[in-house]
């Protein structure tokens, strides 16, 4: 389970990890193959991601022009405290489902992992 407090973006989520052994490890020399790997095996996940978010920022902007008194609350007037917490956020909160599949990446020429890559649903 991962906690992350954000003042714009703060989330829990838990993973469940659906495949046994290490994740792959692609030797490749260009982005075409990984990107190839992923999209053969994109219906094998190695993992299941559950998410709940809450964007406080957005959130009290809401509050703001909903309990504030003597703030305009039509759309189009100016109302630029509200305004200005939320940005007009469409999503202040969401959850969210992540069915995903990694692999880590390396060239043909240099060993080391040189980068992490993933597909998935949400």
């Amino acid at each position: 389970m991962e906690l992350w407090l954000d003042p714009y973006y703060s989330a829990v989520n838990c993973t469940k990890t659906l495949a046994e052994g290490p994740i792959a490890k692609l030797v490749s020399d260009g982005e075409r193959d990984t990107d190839w790997w992923l999209f053969e095996h994109i219906f094998q996940p190695r993992d299941l991601l559950v998410e709940a978010s809450l964007n406080p920022l957005p959130v009290g902007g809401w509050a703001v022009r909903k309990w504030a008194r003597g703030l305009p609350r039509r759309p189009g007037e100016e109302c630029p405290l509200g305004e200005g917490a939320d940005g007009r956020v469409s999503e202040p909160w969401a959850a969210s489902v992540f069915w995903e599949t990694w692999s880590t990446w390396c060239a043909e020429r240099i060993p080391q992992v040189n980068g992490t890559a993933y597909s998935g649903f949400r």
